[in-house]
């Protein structure tokens, strides 16, 4: 997906701007760094503050250039892609803007699959993927002007390509049928659960056989 933003990891390039500094500088290095991305809390999401960060960015490699010119080349490396992260609502801003996340569902993915030894086919590797991504998903908090801020940001960078959307729709109709929850037991009648997608007039109880 070409049109995607790819958000740097901010811990990681600070590693790497601090790897190139000494020791007795670290701590004021790092404490200008983290100053840089930490905006007030009446700051939107959007280009203004992607054009705010950027300016500190620039004071920030003024300030210590010339002293540790290698740090500084370390964090000016592809500097927009420390930045995409504020065009995201804002309460996602704190897990985007670093890899913890995909880190953590690749290590999570390797460590069931180790369990497993062998995955009999691809159902069931995409069962298993799409479990931990669940799972990991819902930390993420998702209001309406969130998801309105998300569908703007997408159609201004060209929108999803039909293949993509297609393939997409197929997996989430074979997710929903394939993570349906099971039936619930009340008393000796069975509840079928509720989903998006279906009503639970389409699903009538069932009495179960003793």
């Amino acid at each position: 997906m070409p049109a995607a933003l790819h958000q740097r990891c901010l811990i990681r390039r600070a590693r790497n701007v601090l790897a190139k500094t000494p020791a007795n500088a670290a701590n004021d290095i790092k404490s200008d760094y983290w100053a840089i991305f930490d905006l007030p809390a009446d700051v939107v999401p959007g280009l203004d503050a992607v054009s705010t960060v950027q300016t500190r960015i620039g004071d920030f490699a003024r300030r210590w250039g010339d002293t540790y010119p290698a740090g500084v080349r370390r964090l000016l490396a592809d500097r927009a892609g420390l930045t995409h992260y504020l065009r995201t609502p804002r309460e996602h801003w704190n897990r985007v803007r670093h890899s913890n996340f995909i880190e953590r569902t690749f290590g999570e993915t390797r460590r069931r699959v180790k369990a497993i030894g062998r995955l009999p086919g691809e159902t069931s590797a995409l069962t298993l993927i799409w479990a931990v991504l669940d799972r990991g998903w819902r930390g993420f908090t998702m209001t309406s002007a969130g998801l309105r801020l998300l569908q703007d940001l997408r159609r201004s960078l060209g929108g999803v390509s039909g293949r993509w959307r297609s393939r997409a729709a197929q997996l989430m109709s074979w997710a929903r049928e394939r993570f349906r929850p099971p039936p619930r037991p009340v008393g000796r009648t069975v509840v079928w659960p509720t989903s998006p997608d279906r009503d639970l007039a389409e699903r009538p109880t069932r009495r179960v056989a003793r």
